[in-house]
Formats: structure tokens, sequence, C-alpha cells
């Protein structure tokens, strides 16, 4: 169930199929939590179960939806994706809806408005769009004790003396560090550190 409580996906044989109608389309644009990368609706909430925790914990099943996300990386590279880029006042990513949301996007970020697509070449060239320079400034970008968030990230959460298993919550589900880092022989190095965690919504304010 999702948190509203109404069942989405009903067995394992629907889920399976659900992939199918996300990775032969680009993503219109919407106002929910998951525009952007729609396939994660079918993922997030199975992944905040004990038994969806323990399925995508295994390389065997990450192998398969590797498979799936590479197949949707793949299509929405070619320039029949750019349907999406269009004007349309509710399900254009270059609408009037979607655009309040991003305002000053022709000034904040390299395009062309004149051009079909605002020049974009597909969605992926859109979705990884390059900032103009001076749109955001790195702060103290000498100084080693300042964080910077990646893209549009936000401060999110904050863990002190992590131990290898020591249960902390990251997108809503509990993890160990051995868990984020595979047990990788260097993992050793980062007990009783301190993880930081960003929020990257797709859609953001406008630039400070």
């Amino acid at each position: 169930m999702d948190p509203s409580g109404h069942t989405q996906i009903r067995d394992y044989k629907a889920f399976l199929r659900h992939p199918n109608d996300v990775i032969v389309q680009a993503p219109e644009f919407d106002t929910t939590s998951q525009k952007g990368f729609p396939i994660n609706a079918v993922l997030a909430f199975p992944m905040a179960t004990p038994s969806g925790i323990a399925a995508f914990l295994s390389s065997k099943v990450n192998v398969q939806i590797r498979k799936i996300v590479n197949t949707w990386a793949t299509l929405i590279s070619y320039p029949e994706s750019r349907y999406v880029l269009d004007a349309d006042p509710d399900k254009g990513w270059l609408g009037a809806k979607a655009l309040a949301l991003m305002p000053n996007f022709a000034v904040d970020y390299v395009c062309n408005p004149a051009e079909p697509h605002f020049g974009f070449q597909s969605w992926d060239d859109f979705s990884t769009r390059r900032l103009c320079n001076g749109a955001r400034p790195v702060g103290s970008p000498n100084d080693t004790t300042v964080i910077v968030n990646a893209c549009k990230s936000a401060p999110y959460r904050l863990v002190y003396g992590v131990k290898a298993h020591d249960h902390f919550w990251m997108k809503d589900q509990a993890y160990s560090l051995a868990d984020m880092l595979a047990d990788d022989p260097l993992s050793p190095g980062f007990y009783g550190g301190t993880v930081y965690q960003a929020f990257l919504p797709y859609l953001l304010p406008p630039l400070a």
C-alpha cells in the first residue's frame, strides 16, 4: 500500500509488468514526488518494507533493475523523447505550471527559448541541463570545512558516530554503514564518522 493506504501494486506479477509501461515513454510534467523518475513510483513503497529492503539489497535483483533503468536511459537520450518538452499548460515541462516552479529558467540555464524545445536535444539533455555562468556561485570554494550541496539539494539529515551496523534512516529507509558501502574493505575507515544526507527534489524555488 502507498502512504495513503491505497493498494497500488497488488502482486509481484503486476510489479514486474509495470516497468514496461514506464520505460517506453518520457516522463510528462506533474506535481507528484515521482516526477522526473516515474519508475520510482513502482519501487519506492516496496523498498520501505522489511521484505523489500531484503530484496533490493540482493545483487541479483539490482542487476536486473539496472537493466531496466539503462533501457529507459537509452530511450530518454533520443531526440524523440522531446515530445514532453512542450508548452502544454499541464503536462509540458515548458508549460505554464512547470515554468512557474522554475522561475527565470531561460536566465539560469543554458537554453534558447526561440528554438523548438528550448534547444534541448533530448529529455536527458533537459534533465541534466547546464547552469549559465554565475547562476549559482560556490560558497567558500577554498574552505575544506564547508560542505557544498550538489546540484540543488538541501540538508536533510546528519548522523554522528555511525557504526558498521547501527541503523539510521536514509530515503525513508533504515540503513547501516555496512549496507551503504557493501562491506567494502575500506569500510572500517568510516566507522565512528559522520553521515551527511542531502535531499534532491526535482524542482525547487528559484536560485538564490
